[in-house]
């Protein structure tokens, strides 16, 4: 027999397949997860807890979807625009926007339920830019907070079909048709598609039209502009330019980049890299430029983790700070987070779990806030009747001016109320009545309580800043130990793991160990700490013994199930192997 202690110091490869449990002779495999719920994980290796998903207001209709695009005219106006069938709502500053009356300002669309999922935009200042099968292309205008104009405008001269995609390019508008036509703008002229005539010479700046030809599917998906514009299609992936670097109407070139075709999923860009859905929606592909053969190919990013956009991904949403994270959401109505840092080959993938459906993202930055934000539509089962929320989710928990949870935000639907004076009595949760919430009363969790129908709540304890919503768990299991010994690997042998150790960081409460159903709790109130005060944050080492008997499998479970924060560096166990 042999004891090991080998070390879990890094998780930035995130939830990987099952598939690779046998793959140890891989790297990623020991920086990776068997499952990995509801953290986040950082470029650095350590995970953290997500932030809740904080309340804003109901959806415009429990009935029918809802749609987010996000609008960002600058670094401090910037907005989440909600459509729903012939609707459309603003919110800005974490709020709806509303009238001069104090009603939610509302403003009528041509667009239908089924249009909803189907639109395609991109925006220059004020103005954005809708493209839908079926309709004329729209302009969306903002004047004020309150104020938004949608007029439609004639499609490009020998367009057969309505535009489906579009982009912003070199001072032009693009517009491409399903038939896999691009038509571009006179310069500076968004509105002006008109042709020269036959027998005229093609003047750098007149509008123009190409045509991709891919031979197996020349739908256009995706228009996406950098150094050149992305075009995602059907059958592949292609390049349009102009060939002596400025975009000039005669002297316009376009290049394949790959075969590999694309999904109608509004992609995005992250860093210097193109972000697209593969065609049978499984894929999260990425397009960038690759010096060593001059061109753009598509790399798989779920190439270790192909199990987790199981059902197809829908939506994407793209988020810089404070940490790179591309999120997608999948057709079940489960959110994905994918940390992504190329230069640092970190692609780590978890599963973001709440309890109901997501079924919109957008993300738009908050300069007051100095990070970036994750939107989102969510169908909740709120004490048997279906609701649907606007959410966003809250920042990631800091505690540099207190050593105490009382801001953290762990709650879903939730919401913070920030009193001047301790009190039991809460008002105003009627989006939540009939629910078992949780609750976080100046740092501390109390017991459950059910919301009554009229939305009020009555708490075992009074406090000043209290936390209400529903709850969700936090789970990381890092793949199965490989220690080895000096008969070689340690994987199918016996194992009996007596011991696990954790290094946390600004972390209270937990559970970790063996069983997932007979995990030990991780204390954090010293014995001689006064009750009824609020637990200090914890940053170090903690220590379990845990006998689990002898076992060929050795999966070591973490969990997070109350309302608290919880930061995971480094793991090990201590491991007796039967050579």
């Amino acid at each position: 027999m042999s004891i090991s202690t080998p070390v879990i110091a890094s998780f930035t490869s995130g939830e990987i397949s099952p598939r690779l449990a046998g793959r140890v002779d891989v790297a990623k495999y020991y920086s990776g997860c068997k499952t990995l719920e509801n953290f986040h994980v950082h470029p650095h290796g350590g995970i953290t807890r997500r932030s809740g998903f904080r309340f804003v207001v109901e959806a415009v209709s429990n009935s029918e979807k809802s749609r987010l695009i996000p609008f960002e005219f600058s670094e401090t106006q910037t907005y989440v625009l909600e459509f729903s069938p012939l609707k459309m709502r603003v919110f800005t500053g974490q709020g709806v926007v509303k009238t001069s009356e104090g009603e939610i300002y509302e403003r009528a669309t041509p667009f239908t339920a089924e249009d909803i999922a189907q639109l395609n935009f991109c925006q220059s200042l004020d103005t954005l830019i809708l493209t839908c099968p079926g309709h004329q292309p729209q302009k969306l205008t903002r004047t004020a907070h309150d104020n938004w104009t949608l007029s439609g405008f004639s499609a490009p001269q020998g367009a057969g079909l309505h535009p489906t995609c579009c982009c912003f390019y070199q001072d032009r508008l693009f517009l491409a048709t399903a038939d896999g036509m691009i038509h571009f703008s006179k310069i500076s002229d968004y509105w002006n598609f008109t042709m020269p005539a036959a027998d005229a010479e093609v003047l750098a700046d007149v509008p123009g039209q190409r045509k991709i030809s891919s031979g197996k599917g020349n739908r256009i998906e995706f228009l996406l502009p950098k150094d050149v514009i992305y075009v995602g299609t059907q059958g592949g992936t292609w390049t349009v330019f102009g060939k002596n670097g400025t975009f000039s109407t005669p002297d316009v070139g376009t290049k394949q980049a790959s075969t590999v075709g694309a999904a109608s999923v509004v992609p995005v860009l992250a860093a210097n890299s193109a972000l697209y859905i593969q065609r049978a929606g499984r894929r999260l592909m990425e397009m960038a430029y690759n010096f060593q053969v001059d061109s753009y190919p598509s790399n798989d990013m779920t190439i270790f983790a192909e199990h987790i956009t199981r059902n197809g991904i829908k939506e994407l949403a793209y988020l810089e700070a404070p940490d790179s994270i591309i999120y997608g959401l999948r057709n079940d109505g489960t959110l994905l987070a994918c940390t992504y840092y190329r230069e640092q080959n970190v692609v780590a993938w978890s599963r973001i779990i709440t309890k109901g459906k997501v079924e919109s993202i957008t993300s738009i930055h908050n300069d007051a806030a100095g990070r970036d934000e994750l939107w989102a539509v969510v169908l909740r089962n709120i004490n048997g009747t279906e609701k649907r929320f606007v959410e966003f989710i809250e920042a990631e928990f800091d505690s540099v001016n207190d050593d105490t949870a009382v801001e953290a935000f762990f709650l879903d639907a939730g919401v913070t109320f920030d009193l001047e004076e301790k009190t039991k009595s809460l008002s105003g949760l009627e989006h939540l009545a009939g629910a078992e919430v949780e609750i976080l009363v100046d740092g501390a969790v109390i017991p459950n309580e059910t919301v009554a129908e009229d939305g009020k709540l009555e708490l075992t304890s009074a406090g000043q800043k209290i936390h209400v919503g529903l709850g969700y768990s936090s789970v990381v299991e890092p793949m199965p130990l490989e220690f080895g010994s000096h008969r070689g690997t340690s994987q199918t042998k016996p194992k009996l793991l007596f011991k696990i150790a954790a290094r946390f960081y600004n972390t209270l409460g937990g559970k970790m160990g063996m069983n997932p159903g007979e995990l030990d709790v991780i204390y954090s109130r010293a014995p001689n700490m006064p009750m009824g005060q609020a637990v200090p944050l914890f940053t170090g080492d903690k220590e379990l013994v845990s006998p689990t008997g002898w076992t060929r499998g050795s999966v070591i479970h973490i969990r997070q199930d109350q309302p608290l924060p919880m930061t995971v560096l480094m793991v090990v166990p201590t491991q007796v192997i039967n050579t």
